[in-house]
């Protein structure tokens, strides 16, 4: 009969001998997998590691590839890569964006890589493979994704021997592979800021006139990061409009002569090249057709109004590059309030044949500087425009008009200023002898900024008007 006091000791034994066992179990486990996982001091196989930059020079924001390959030049069936912790350091001048593990496939790593941004600018990952002996290999390949952070030269990406790991097996034991003593690095790589593109030029640049009245103006538009376009009659511009836009109407069509004139698109990088055609007004046989004046948008602010130019040739009938502007508090009351226009003849006066519009919100009172390219430059003030409506100031009484009513006799746009619209000239209006000495000069070689009478000629009589409005500025 069994002895029931020798139970419980047995179990006790039998219980310490588990545990025994089991710590003996866990120490083993944990040898191996550290085992595993460390870099051996011994002398096997030396890995060469070798960095392919997709290219050596990328600008700030880009991002390129950066191949990186680990192998085993001489490595034998029984001697090949089963595990790879790689470390790299890309410097402070890249973005980590990601990675990836293109050799092997996971027919033979189970494990795909795990990348990550670590501390300072070191990036890392691990592969494992958990296969037979036979399908390990003796290339590993990554793919690591960086994006250009700051504007630099000669980056390079460095190894970081002493964080990694290449493991191999030979058998069914663990064995290592000597690293390069010396850190490994990428070609240098420079990250740049990107060249300011300028637009593509418009093409195929055409006009249609009618005699008396407006030059049509079309082109095809090859551009996708327009701010606009600006049309000009040789160097004088004569608007801007938007992106997208391919036609203008020029509304001024009188002296029968050719012109050339020109569309460039324009960004904030600059003009790009110009498309040109040349145009002629043609001879009215029966009298100029009467002006249909077109429906004004509904969403913009529309403003007639009439002017004295008492110097210019009395026969004239219409006036080109008056430019227009509506300001509001000094400043330009929006983007594209600088307009150009063309005015005619109509009894003692010049009007706009067309409205003028303006992309202005609400209704409120506006100060409109009028300057043509041979005049000085007047204002007129409290002038009410407001969005969907037109401010008829063509008419001798209209409370909405300000001084366009009670001051436009009094603020003629007077001849003599050759500065045109460029308000960088230390002359630019007013009439001094800069001047003076243009039309001077011009006697001998022509100028048509001289012209200042605009009878296409330029003698006495612009100088005497230069003499008569000498030491006048404008507004």
């Amino acid at each position: 009969m069994d002895n029931p006091t020798q139970t419980p000791l047995a179990e006790r034994l039998r219980t310490i001998a588990l545990i025994f066992v089991g710590i003996i179990s866990v120490g083993i486990f944990g040898y191996l997998i550290n085992a595993y996982l460390l870099k051996s001091k011994a002398s096997g196989d030396t890995v060469t590691v070798t960095f392919s930059p997709e290219k050596t020079s990328v600008n700030v924001n880009e991002e390129l590839n950066i191949a990186v390959n680990l192998s085993l030049p001489t490595a034998t069936d029984k001697n090949k890569i089963s595990a790879v912790k790689l470390k790299l350091d890309i410097g402070p001048n890249f973005q980590f964006v990601t990675a990836s593990k293109t050799t092997p496939s996971t027919t033979y790593f189970n494990d795909e890589i795990n990348f990550m941004q670590a501390s300072g600018n070191t990036i890392g990952g691990v592969v494992l493979a958990l296969r037979p002996n036979a399908n390990l290999v003796n290339v590993v390949g990554f793919n690591v994704r960086l994006r250009g952070k700051t504007a630099s030269t000669n980056n390079k990406i460095t190894t970081i021997f002493s964080q990694m790991q290449v493991v191999g097996v030979t058998g069914n034991s663990t064995s290592d592979f000597t690293l390069p003593t010396t850190e490994v690095q990428s070609a240098g790589i420079n990250i740049v800021t990107p060249a300011c593109p300028k637009p593509a030029a418009p093409t195929n640049m055409n006009c249609a006139a009618t005699c008396g009245q407006t030059i049509r103006f079309g082109w095809a538009d090859n551009a996708n990061n327009e701010t606009g376009f600006v049309v000009r009659s040789g160097v004088t511009e004569l608007a801007r409009v938007n992106a997208d836009v391919k036609t203008y109407l020029y509304a001024w069509c009188a002296d029968h002569t050719s012109h050339t004139y020109s569309v460039n698109a324009y960004n904030t990088c600059g003009e790009s090249a110009a498309a040109t055609v040349s145009c002629v007004c043609p001879v009215c046989t029966n009298g100029p057709t009467p002006t249909l004046i077109p429906t004004p948008p509904p969403n913009t602010a529309n403003l007639k109004f009439r002017i004295r130019m008492p110097d210019v040739l009395s026969s004239l009938t219409s006036i080109p590059n008056v430019r227009v502007e509506a300001m509001s508090q000094g400043q330009l009351a929006c983007p594209t309030c600088t307009k150009y226009t063309s005015l005619v003849k109509q009894g003692d006066y010049f009007v706009t044949p067309v409205p003028v519009t303006f992309d202005l919100t609400g209704r409120r009172s506006y100060t409109i500087y009028i300057k043509q390219y041979k005049t000085i430059r007047r204002s007129f003030s409290g002038v009410i425009l407001s969005k969907g409506e037109m401010t008829d100031c063509t008419q001798a009484a209209n409370a909405m008009c300000g001084e366009f009513v009670s001051r436009v006799d009094a603020k003629p746009l007077l001849s003599g200023d050759t500065d045109g619209f460029t308000t960088a000239n230390e002359s630019y209006n007013k009439i001094d002898e800069n001047d003076m000495t243009l039309i001077n000069n011009a006697f001998d070689v022509p100028n048509a900024a001289a012209d200042v009478n605009m009878d296409g000629q330029v003698n006495i009589q612009d100088l005497n008007i230069v003499g008569k409005n000498y030491g006048v500025h404008g507004d």
